[in-house]
Parts: C-alpha cells; structure tokens; sequence
C-alpha cells in the first residue's frame, strides 16, 4: 500500500461523431455577395438580415405548436436523444454538437417551451458535464 508504485485508471471515452456523417440542413448565405436589389429584399423581410449567416427559418407559431404536440409521445426527462441538426454558429460550436448523443435535462416553459435542456454524454477527451441548451425540432428519441 505505501511502498507499491503509483496506478493511474483511465477510463476512455468514446469518440466524438465525424461531422461527415450528419450533414446540416441549412444553407449559409453571405449578405456582402448579395446583389443590391436582394439585400434590399431581405431587409425588408427581417431588418436582423446583415448579422445572420443562416437562410434557416423561423417556426411560425402553427409550427411550434405541432411540433410540441408531437414531441409529447416521447419528452420527458431521462429520455435518451440524439441532436440531428443544428442552428449556425459563429464559431461552429453548434455544429460540433450534431450526432451526439445525450439525455434530457430540463423542458422548458414558455416562451421557450420549443427548446429542451440536453446533458451530452462525455466523448473524446472530455472530463466535465456539458448541458446544452437546443431547439427541439433539432432532437430525436433513440432507444439505448
């Protein structure tokens, strides 16, 4: 016990998911390379236009609605979820988080009740908890 040499436990993570295999499903549109009169389109429909990299839109209240009511069969706490897709980021953090897999933390209440609470299984080279905060039409129940 005291004169034996020193043992060290590592215990691997898995490796984090290639992001080859989860394509995103959003187009990244530069608003400097558009042509005058499509700028002038785009700032006339959503006047934040010049600071989003994303063509993604937002659900309209019929949509979040549906999406809630059809999210109910499966969310709940403990469930076991994989993030398909994401929003963009601007340091691709976001993208990052794609393929993994995690379970729910927390649901949420209006005005963010179309977002869920997600502890991400540890992958990698990864020591810490991590919970992310994402939409839930960016999720999908797996069974583990």
């Amino acid at each position: 016990m005291f004169g034996a040499p020193e043992v060290e436990h590592f215990h691997r993570n898995p490796r984090p998911p290639s992001s080859e295999e989860w394509p995103l499903d959003y187009e990244v549109t530069r608003f400097q390379d558009l042509s005058m009169e499509e700028q002038v389109r785009l700032l006339a429909e959503d006047p934040h236009t010049p600071w989003a990299r994303s063509t993604r839109k937002r659900l309209t209240a019929d949509e979040k609605a549906a999406l809630i009511a059809s999210a109910a069969n499966w969310l709940r706490l403990g469930q076991r979820v994989r993030i398909t897709s994401t929003s963009p980021s601007i340091d691709g953090s976001k993208e990052r988080q794609v393929g993994r897999v995690g379970t729910v933390w927390r649901t949420c209440r209006p005005p963010f009740d179309d977002y869920v609470h997600i502890n991400l299984d540890l992958v990698g080279q990864e020591r810490t908890e991590k919970v992310v905060f994402v939409e839930l039409r960016d999720v999908e129940p797996i069974e583990d």
